[in-house]
């Protein structure tokens, strides 16, 4: 039960990009628990003294709230019924220090090694600390008998105030290492956030955009309008490229990416920004849903492509077959093998579909539209469009301007 509960602690810290770690002996990793960096900026760090003073100074039945010398901020407490096991929930940054921390760095380290630094912090969540203080000690309670955990909060908890050897933000390796960590962990996050875009998960896609936005995206710009402007920009491009893994032909992308592009500059706050964050999160997920060839192979994939793209042109087995260098047979065996439908069926389907979307947002004429997608005759047009989407194309602009909803 109680390993369920530190994993739904987890679970749900996870959506802020905050880890919880824990240790038990022989504490394993623990060179970690902080993203790597004392083990950056000195090599020599005694971390069986550092083990031993977080079990003496962790006090049982209590959850501590804490930062370390440069101002990075930790929960720590012992769970219940064990001897020699803690969890550290973080790094994480408060709001409210960054300004102050920025000076302090940049006089005992120097400008540069000050750089170096916000690249450490960048990779580590800003979480606005009352938050933390409202949602940790109920959910961290649930391990302990009701009523029994304390909170409490401590800015000079031996343990995390040990200060490593300075001298070695100097050294060249320290220089390297920082970043080189950081950047891991930023692109761990932009894969996963990428690999459900381009499966097409827009809900998994929304949770790893939640804790790859925690890395400062956009901190060169000022002002926080740009800064927000610059991280939709930047979520825009990974998407961009994410369902291009997908297999969804360039001219799908350049249609969303560019009208996502305007919309960003256009924005006028941040709430509307954080709205079309999320929007374009689900539209490109749907994009690969409806666009995405992936599953064809190379030469259907093609056909596909020229079908969808041409819609308003002259189309038969005959003229693709021969547009692609293959026997007509061959084409229609291999188009049903891999759609599950015949060349003529999925043209008809994409060609009304096309027709219906104009019907619903456009005011052309019905002749208008059906030789948009390449029907000249149309009382034809109006018995493909009836078999296909099960009305005619006059009772469908009337039902959706009627219901404004989907058939």
């Amino acid at each position: 039960m109680q390993v369920d509960l530190i994993e739904a602690l987890r679970n749900y810290l996870m959506v802020f990009n905050i880890s919880v770690q824990y240790f038990t002996a022989p504490y394993e990793g623990i060179e970690d628990f902080d993203y790597g960096l004392r083990k950056v900026i000195d090599p020599y760090f005694e971390w069986k003294h550092f083990t031993e003073l977080l079990l003496t100074e962790t006090v049982a039945e209590t959850l501590t709230m804490t930062e370390d010398f440069l101002g990075v901020h930790y929960g720590i407490f012992l769970p219940p019924a064990t001897t020699g096991d803690f969890v550290i929930i973080g790094p994480f940054l408060s709001e409210d220090h960054t300004t102050e921390k920025i000076t302090w760095i940049k006089q005992h380290l120097g400008p540069e090694n000050s750089a170096i630094l916000q690249s450490y912090y960048s990779g580590i969540p800003v979480i606005e600390a009352a938050m933390l203080f409202r949602t940790l000690p109920p959910l961290v309670s649930m391990l302990y008998p009701a009523g029994t955990l304390r909170i409490v909060e401590s800015r000079e908890y031996i343990p995390l105030r040990m200060e490593p050897d300075l001298s070695y933000f100097h050294e060249p390796s320290f220089q390297w290492d920082i970043p080189a960590a950081m950047l891991e962990r930023r692109y761990e996050a932009e894969n996963a956030f990428m690999e459900a875009v381009s499966a097409g998960n827009a809900d998994q896609a929304v949770q790893y955009w939640n804790i790859f936005r925690t890395f400062d995206l956009g901190s060169r710009f000022v002002g926080s309008l740009r800064k927000k402007q610059n991280g939709v920009i930047i979520a825009n491009t990974l998407l961009r490229k994410a369902i291009e893994r997908a297999k969804v032909h360039p001219y799908y992308i350049d249609e969303i990416s560019g009208r996502y592009s305007n919309a960003i500059e256009n924005a006028k706050s941040e709430q509307e920004l954080n709205q079309m964050n999320i929007d374009m999160l689900r539209e490109y997920s749907a994009y690969v849903q409806k666009y995405s060839l992936r599953q064809y192979s190379p030469l259907m994939q093609k056909v596909i492509n020229y079908i969808n793209l041409n819609l308003a042109e002259s189309q038969s087995l005959n003229i693709l077959s021969d547009a692609f260098h293959v026997s007509s047979s061959y084409l229609s065996n291999l188009f049903k093998q891999e759609t599950g439908q015949t060349l003529t069926a999925y043209i008809n389907n994409q060609r009304m579909v096309r027709a219906a979307n104009r019907l619903e947002h456009t005011d052309d004429t019905i002749s208008a539209i059906a030789e948009s997608v390449g029907f000249l005759d149309l009382n034809y047009f109006t018995k493909v469009f009836k078999k296909v989407i099960g009305v005619t194309p006059s009772q469908y602009r009337a039902d959706k301007q009627r219901y404004g909803t989907s058939l």
